[in-house]
Protein backbone atom coordinates (compact mmCIF):
# COMPACT_ATOMS: atom_id res chain seq x y z
CA UNK A 1 0.00 0.00 0.00
CA UNK A 2 1.58 2.81 -0.74
CA UNK A 3 2.09 5.88 2.34
CA UNK A 4 1.13 9.06 2.20
CA UNK A 5 3.22 10.45 5.41
CA UNK A 6 6.08 12.28 4.49
CA UNK A 7 9.55 10.23 4.84
CA UNK A 8 11.05 12.27 7.78
CA UNK A 9 9.72 10.95 10.53
CA UNK A 10 12.28 12.27 12.80
CA UNK A 11 10.85 15.94 11.51
CA UNK A 12 7.09 14.88 12.61
CA UNK A 13 8.31 13.72 16.06
CA UNK A 14 10.20 16.28 16.68
CA UNK A 15 7.43 18.65 16.41
CA UNK A 16 5.77 17.05 19.29
CA UNK A 17 9.04 17.25 21.73
CA UNK A 18 10.37 13.85 20.65
CA UNK A 19 14.50 13.23 20.73
CA UNK A 20 15.88 10.56 17.87
CA UNK A 21 16.16 7.97 20.50
CA UNK A 22 12.08 8.16 21.10
CA UNK A 23 11.21 8.00 17.63
CA UNK A 24 13.53 4.71 17.27
CA UNK A 25 12.12 3.01 20.34
CA UNK A 26 8.86 4.03 18.58
CA UNK A 27 9.45 1.97 16.05
CA UNK A 28 11.41 -0.60 18.01
CA UNK A 29 7.68 -1.07 19.49
CA UNK A 30 6.25 -1.77 16.16
CA UNK A 31 8.18 -4.04 15.77
CA UNK A 32 8.02 -5.82 19.06
CA UNK A 33 4.06 -6.01 18.73
CA UNK A 34 4.56 -7.36 15.70
CA UNK A 35 7.11 -9.99 16.97
CA UNK A 36 4.55 -10.96 19.40
CA UNK A 37 1.60 -11.05 16.85
CA UNK A 38 2.98 -12.16 13.62
CA UNK A 39 3.08 -16.08 14.13
CA UNK A 40 -0.20 -16.19 15.53
CA UNK A 41 -1.58 -13.35 12.59
CA UNK A 42 -0.13 -16.23 10.18
CA UNK A 43 -1.43 -18.99 11.94
CA UNK A 44 -5.14 -17.37 12.04
CA UNK A 45 -4.97 -16.27 8.12
CA UNK A 46 -4.56 -19.91 7.31
CA UNK A 47 -7.37 -21.00 9.65
CA UNK A 48 -9.88 -18.16 9.18
CA UNK A 49 -8.68 -17.51 5.84
CA UNK A 50 -6.57 -14.56 4.10
CA UNK A 51 -9.04 -12.15 3.09
CA UNK A 52 -10.83 -12.13 6.78
CA UNK A 53 -7.43 -11.19 7.73
CA UNK A 54 -6.35 -8.58 5.07
CA UNK A 55 -9.99 -7.00 6.36
CA UNK A 56 -9.20 -7.47 10.23
CA UNK A 57 -5.71 -5.92 9.47
CA UNK A 58 -6.80 -2.90 7.34
CA UNK A 59 -9.36 -1.98 10.14
CA UNK A 60 -6.81 -1.88 13.06
CA UNK A 61 -4.47 0.03 10.61
CA UNK A 62 -7.29 2.80 10.41
CA UNK A 63 -7.15 3.31 14.03
CA UNK A 64 -3.61 3.39 14.02
CA UNK A 65 -3.73 6.23 11.66
CA UNK A 66 -6.34 8.27 13.24
CA UNK A 67 -4.75 8.25 16.31
CA UNK A 68 -1.65 9.50 14.99
CA UNK A 69 -3.72 12.01 13.49
CA UNK A 70 -5.42 13.27 16.80
CA UNK A 71 -3.29 12.60 19.65
CA UNK A 72 0.18 14.60 20.08
CA UNK A 73 2.18 12.70 23.14
CA UNK A 74 4.64 9.48 23.64
CA UNK A 75 2.22 7.04 24.77
CA UNK A 76 -0.51 7.97 22.31
CA UNK A 77 2.03 7.07 20.01
CA UNK A 78 2.61 3.87 21.51
CA UNK A 79 -0.59 2.48 21.55
CA UNK A 80 -0.68 3.53 17.47
CA UNK A 81 1.92 1.60 17.07
CA UNK A 82 1.09 -1.39 18.95
CA UNK A 83 -1.99 -1.39 17.12
CA UNK A 84 -0.04 -0.61 13.46
CA UNK A 85 1.59 -3.84 14.94
CA UNK A 86 -1.07 -6.13 14.65
CA UNK A 87 -2.23 -4.41 11.76
CA UNK A 88 1.05 -5.36 10.26
CA UNK A 89 0.91 -9.12 11.66
CA UNK A 90 -2.53 -9.55 10.16
CA UNK A 91 -1.63 -8.54 6.39
CA UNK A 92 2.10 -9.96 6.23
CA UNK A 93 1.78 -12.97 4.56
CA UNK A 94 -1.31 -13.12 4.30
CA UNK A 95 -1.25 -11.19 0.91
CA UNK A 96 1.31 -13.28 -0.67
CA UNK A 97 -0.41 -16.02 0.68
CA UNK A 98 -3.08 -15.43 -1.59
CA UNK A 99 -1.71 -14.16 -4.33
CA UNK A 100 0.73 -17.33 -4.63
CA UNK A 101 -2.24 -19.67 -3.96
CA UNK A 102 -4.32 -17.89 -6.68
CA UNK A 103 -1.40 -17.93 -9.58
CA UNK A 104 -1.76 -21.88 -8.25
CA UNK A 105 -4.75 -22.90 -8.83
CA UNK A 106 -4.17 -20.65 -12.52
CA UNK A 107 -1.24 -23.59 -12.75
CA UNK A 108 1.06 -20.55 -13.12
CA UNK A 109 3.61 -20.24 -10.18
CA UNK A 110 6.48 -19.79 -12.10
CA UNK A 111 5.42 -15.95 -12.85
CA UNK A 112 5.21 -15.41 -9.09
CA UNK A 113 8.63 -13.90 -9.49
CA UNK A 114 7.60 -11.98 -12.09
CA UNK A 115 4.36 -11.05 -10.83
CA UNK A 116 6.03 -9.68 -7.44
CA UNK A 117 8.60 -7.81 -9.85
CA UNK A 118 5.69 -5.73 -10.91
CA UNK A 119 3.94 -5.47 -8.14
CA UNK A 120 7.26 -3.66 -6.32
CA UNK A 121 7.61 -1.46 -9.27
CA UNK A 122 3.59 -0.42 -8.80
CA UNK A 123 4.46 -0.07 -5.47
CA UNK A 124 7.52 2.18 -5.76
CA UNK A 125 5.74 4.58 -7.88
CA UNK A 126 2.87 4.54 -6.01
CA UNK A 127 5.16 5.45 -3.05
CA UNK A 128 6.79 7.89 -4.81
CA UNK A 129 3.28 10.07 -6.35
CA UNK A 130 2.27 9.43 -2.52
CA UNK A 131 5.70 10.84 -0.72
CA UNK A 132 5.13 13.76 -3.07
CA UNK A 133 1.68 14.66 -2.31
CA UNK A 134 2.38 13.66 1.60
CA UNK A 135 5.23 16.25 1.60
CA UNK A 136 3.37 19.08 0.29
CA UNK A 137 0.71 17.95 2.53
CA UNK A 138 2.83 17.58 5.85
CA UNK A 139 4.70 21.30 4.60
CA UNK A 140 1.10 22.93 5.50
CA UNK A 141 0.25 20.44 9.04
CA UNK A 142 2.16 17.51 10.13
CA UNK A 143 -1.08 15.69 10.34
CA UNK A 144 -2.74 15.91 7.25
CA UNK A 145 -0.83 13.18 5.81
CA UNK A 146 -1.93 10.94 7.90
CA UNK A 147 -6.26 11.55 7.00
CA UNK A 148 -4.77 11.06 3.23
CA UNK A 149 -3.75 7.75 4.61
CA UNK A 150 -6.38 6.93 6.52
CA UNK A 151 -8.58 7.20 2.99
CA UNK A 152 -6.40 5.18 0.97
CA UNK A 153 -6.25 2.14 4.05
CA UNK A 154 -10.33 2.60 3.77
CA UNK A 155 -10.10 1.81 -0.25
CA UNK A 156 -7.66 -0.81 0.42
CA UNK A 157 -10.23 -2.45 3.03
CA UNK A 158 -13.70 -2.07 0.68
CA UNK A 159 -10.91 -3.65 -2.19
CA UNK A 160 -9.87 -6.45 0.19
CA UNK A 161 -13.21 -7.28 0.94
CA UNK A 162 -14.55 -8.46 -2.66
CA UNK A 163 -11.47 -11.30 -3.18
CA UNK A 164 -11.75 -14.80 -3.26
CA UNK A 165 -10.06 -17.29 -1.49
CA UNK A 166 -8.33 -19.73 -4.09
CA UNK A 167 -8.26 -23.26 -2.94
CA UNK A 168 -5.83 -25.30 -1.22
CA UNK A 169 -2.48 -26.74 -2.89
CA UNK A 170 0.17 -29.20 -1.96
CA UNK A 171 3.86 -28.17 -2.30
CA UNK A 172 5.28 -27.00 -5.75
CA UNK A 173 8.97 -28.61 -6.35
CA UNK A 174 9.86 -25.75 -9.31
CA UNK A 175 12.25 -23.35 -8.77
CA UNK A 176 12.36 -19.65 -9.41
CA UNK A 177 14.98 -18.02 -11.75
CA UNK A 178 18.63 -18.51 -10.92
CA UNK A 179 18.29 -22.03 -9.27
CA UNK A 180 19.16 -23.91 -12.12
CA UNK A 181 23.44 -23.99 -11.61
CA UNK A 182 22.87 -24.76 -7.76
CA UNK A 183 23.57 -29.02 -7.16
CA UNK A 184 20.88 -30.76 -6.12
CA UNK A 185 20.06 -30.78 -2.26
CA UNK A 186 22.01 -33.38 0.28
CA UNK A 187 19.63 -35.32 2.05
CA UNK A 188 21.26 -34.07 4.91
CA UNK A 189 21.34 -30.13 4.94
CA UNK A 190 18.60 -27.72 6.12
CA UNK A 191 15.41 -27.42 4.31
CA UNK A 192 14.50 -24.21 2.65
CA UNK A 193 10.80 -24.45 4.07
CA UNK A 194 11.98 -24.52 7.32
CA UNK A 195 12.63 -20.57 7.45
CA UNK A 196 15.51 -21.53 9.19
CA UNK A 197 17.30 -20.48 6.74
CA UNK A 198 20.06 -17.66 8.55
CA UNK A 199 20.17 -15.54 5.35
CA UNK A 200 16.66 -14.01 5.78
CA UNK A 201 17.75 -12.58 8.90
CA UNK A 202 19.78 -9.87 7.00
CA UNK A 203 16.76 -8.40 6.04
CA UNK A 204 16.17 -6.44 8.86
CA UNK A 205 17.92 -3.67 7.25
CA UNK A 206 14.63 -2.47 5.26
CA UNK A 207 13.20 -0.32 7.90
CA UNK A 208 16.41 1.22 8.86
CA UNK A 209 17.30 2.48 5.83
CA UNK A 210 15.07 5.68 6.05
CA UNK A 211 14.87 5.58 10.00
CA UNK A 212 18.86 6.27 9.72
CA UNK A 213 19.49 7.84 6.51
CA UNK A 214 16.48 9.99 6.18
CA UNK A 215 17.57 12.23 9.19
CA UNK A 216 21.35 11.98 7.59
CA UNK A 217 19.86 13.53 4.67
CA UNK A 218 17.70 16.50 7.11
CA UNK A 219 20.94 17.33 8.95
CA UNK A 220 23.99 17.13 6.34
CA UNK A 221 21.23 19.79 3.66
CA UNK A 222 18.84 20.88 6.08
CA UNK A 223 16.28 20.51 3.18
CA UNK A 224 12.60 21.58 3.22
CA UNK A 225 10.06 19.24 4.68
CA UNK A 226 8.71 19.51 0.54
CA UNK A 227 11.90 18.67 -0.50
CA UNK A 228 11.61 15.21 1.24
CA UNK A 229 8.76 13.91 -1.39
CA UNK A 230 11.23 14.77 -4.18
CA UNK A 231 13.67 12.28 -2.31
CA UNK A 232 11.15 9.97 -1.31
CA UNK A 233 9.96 10.04 -5.25
CA UNK A 234 13.27 9.65 -6.90
CA UNK A 235 14.56 6.32 -4.41
CA UNK A 236 10.97 4.59 -4.52
CA UNK A 237 11.27 4.63 -8.31
CA UNK A 238 14.66 3.54 -8.38
CA UNK A 239 13.32 0.85 -6.12
CA UNK A 240 11.15 0.30 -8.82
CA UNK A 241 13.06 -0.43 -11.56
CA UNK A 242 15.38 -2.85 -9.32
CA UNK A 243 11.62 -4.76 -8.69
CA UNK A 244 10.71 -5.06 -12.40
CA UNK A 245 14.77 -6.37 -13.19
CA UNK A 246 15.01 -8.50 -10.54
CA UNK A 247 14.07 -11.71 -12.23
CA UNK A 248 16.69 -11.26 -14.73
CA UNK A 249 19.00 -10.41 -12.49
CA UNK A 250 18.73 -13.39 -10.71
CA UNK A 251 18.55 -15.80 -13.76
CA UNK A 252 21.77 -14.25 -15.23
CA UNK A 253 23.63 -14.16 -12.07
CA UNK A 254 22.40 -17.15 -10.16
CA UNK A 255 20.98 -16.86 -6.97
CA UNK A 256 23.75 -17.05 -5.05
CA UNK A 257 26.25 -14.30 -7.01
CA UNK A 258 22.94 -12.17 -6.61
CA UNK A 259 22.87 -12.36 -2.19
CA UNK A 260 26.47 -12.01 -2.01
CA UNK A 261 26.26 -8.63 -4.35
CA UNK A 262 22.85 -7.62 -2.23
CA UNK A 263 24.98 -8.00 0.85
CA UNK A 264 27.83 -6.01 -0.08
CA UNK A 265 25.79 -3.41 -1.67
CA UNK A 266 23.79 -3.02 1.25
CA UNK A 267 26.78 -2.85 3.74
CA UNK A 268 28.91 -0.80 1.68
CA UNK A 269 26.26 1.96 0.78
CA UNK A 270 25.71 2.13 5.03
CA UNK A 271 29.61 2.70 5.32
CA UNK A 272 29.90 5.09 2.78
CA UNK A 273 26.87 6.93 4.27
CA UNK A 274 28.73 7.23 7.50
CA UNK A 275 31.75 8.47 5.75
CA UNK A 276 30.59 10.95 2.68
CA UNK A 277 29.69 14.47 4.68
CA UNK A 278 28.44 16.29 1.23
CA UNK A 279 24.99 15.98 -0.31
CA UNK A 280 25.90 13.70 -2.89
CA UNK A 281 26.31 11.02 -0.50
CA UNK A 282 22.43 10.76 -0.85
CA UNK A 283 23.86 8.39 -3.78
CA UNK A 284 24.46 5.73 -1.16
CA UNK A 285 20.52 6.08 0.08
CA UNK A 286 19.55 5.33 -3.68
CA UNK A 287 21.37 2.27 -3.64
CA UNK A 288 20.19 0.78 -0.26
CA UNK A 289 16.32 1.14 -2.04
CA UNK A 290 17.52 -0.75 -5.03
CA UNK A 291 18.71 -3.41 -2.98
CA UNK A 292 15.51 -3.30 -0.95
CA UNK A 293 13.37 -3.30 -4.97
CA UNK A 294 16.00 -6.41 -6.10
CA UNK A 295 15.09 -8.38 -2.25
CA UNK A 296 11.62 -8.75 -2.25
CA UNK A 297 10.65 -10.60 -5.16
CA UNK A 298 13.58 -13.12 -5.07
CA UNK A 299 13.34 -13.89 -1.73
CA UNK A 300 9.77 -13.99 -1.56
CA UNK A 301 9.75 -16.68 -4.91
CA UNK A 302 12.18 -18.69 -3.20
CA UNK A 303 10.21 -19.00 0.06
CA UNK A 304 6.77 -19.48 -2.14
CA UNK A 305 8.15 -22.64 -4.34
CA UNK A 306 8.29 -24.69 -1.16
CA UNK A 307 6.03 -24.09 1.31
CA UNK A 308 2.28 -25.71 1.44
CA UNK A 309 -0.69 -23.97 1.14
CA UNK A 310 -2.21 -24.60 4.55
CA UNK A 311 0.66 -23.22 6.21
CA UNK A 312 2.23 -20.50 3.20
CA UNK A 313 0.73 -17.42 5.29
CA UNK A 314 2.11 -18.86 8.81
CA UNK A 315 5.50 -19.54 7.47
CA UNK A 316 6.25 -16.35 5.38
CA UNK A 317 5.47 -14.96 8.64
CA UNK A 318 8.52 -16.41 10.35
CA UNK A 319 10.40 -14.36 8.01
CA UNK A 320 8.81 -11.09 9.27
CA UNK A 321 8.84 -12.56 12.82
CA UNK A 322 13.01 -12.83 11.96
CA UNK A 323 13.36 -8.73 11.02
CA UNK A 324 11.28 -7.58 13.32
CA UNK A 325 12.87 -9.35 16.56
CA UNK A 326 16.40 -7.92 15.41
CA UNK A 327 15.03 -4.46 15.06
CA UNK A 328 13.13 -4.47 18.37
CA UNK A 329 16.81 -6.00 19.79
CA UNK A 330 19.15 -3.49 17.67
CA UNK A 331 16.69 -0.42 16.93
CA UNK A 332 17.29 0.79 19.88
CA UNK A 333 20.77 0.40 20.09
CA UNK A 334 21.82 2.26 16.67
CA UNK A 335 18.88 5.06 18.46
CA UNK A 336 21.22 5.16 21.20
CA UNK A 337 24.25 5.38 19.55
CA UNK A 338 22.84 8.07 17.28
CA UNK A 339 21.58 10.01 20.40
CA UNK A 340 24.89 10.21 22.52
CA UNK A 341 27.18 10.07 19.74
CA UNK A 342 26.63 10.69 16.12
CA UNK A 343 24.73 9.71 13.26
CA UNK A 344 27.65 8.68 11.52
CA UNK A 345 28.55 6.50 14.40
CA UNK A 346 25.45 4.61 14.27
CA UNK A 347 25.54 4.26 10.34
CA UNK A 348 28.84 2.94 10.84
CA UNK A 349 28.33 0.47 13.70
CA UNK A 350 25.10 -0.81 11.81
CA UNK A 351 26.90 -1.21 8.12
CA UNK A 352 29.70 -3.27 10.43
CA UNK A 353 27.16 -5.29 11.60
CA UNK A 354 25.33 -5.87 8.70
CA UNK A 355 28.34 -6.81 6.57
CA UNK A 356 29.18 -9.39 9.26
CA UNK A 357 25.74 -11.10 9.99
CA UNK A 358 25.03 -11.37 6.18
CA UNK A 359 28.37 -12.56 5.32
CA UNK A 360 28.25 -15.23 8.03
CA UNK A 361 24.74 -16.14 7.05
CA UNK A 362 25.31 -16.42 3.04
CA UNK A 363 28.63 -18.48 4.14
CA UNK A 364 26.50 -21.25 5.78
CA UNK A 365 23.76 -21.21 3.32
CA UNK A 366 26.03 -21.98 0.44
CA UNK A 367 27.62 -24.63 3.00
CA UNK A 368 24.04 -26.01 3.36
CA UNK A 369 24.14 -25.94 0.08
CA UNK A 370 20.54 -24.16 0.42
CA UNK A 371 21.82 -21.68 -2.79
Amino acid sequence: MPGFPFPPWSIFYQSYGLSLEQAVWLKSLLSLSILICEIPGGLLADRLGRKFSLIAGGGLWIISLLIYGLAGSFGAFAIAEILGGMSASLISGADTALAFDTLLQLQQPEKYCQLEGRLGAISGISEAVCGIIGSLVASVHLTYPFYLQTLCIVAYTAVASTLREPMPHTRNRQRPPGHGENPAPSPDRASPPALADPFFRYLWHRDLSHRLAFPGLHATTRAAIAAFGVAWAIFHSIMSLASLSAAQLAARLGIRTTLALLILLLGGSYLLLASIQQPWGIVFIGVIYAVRGWRSPLTRSYLNQDLESNQRAALLSVDSFVFRGSFAIVGPAIGWLAQTYSLEIALLSFGLLLLATSGFCWLKLVHWRVI
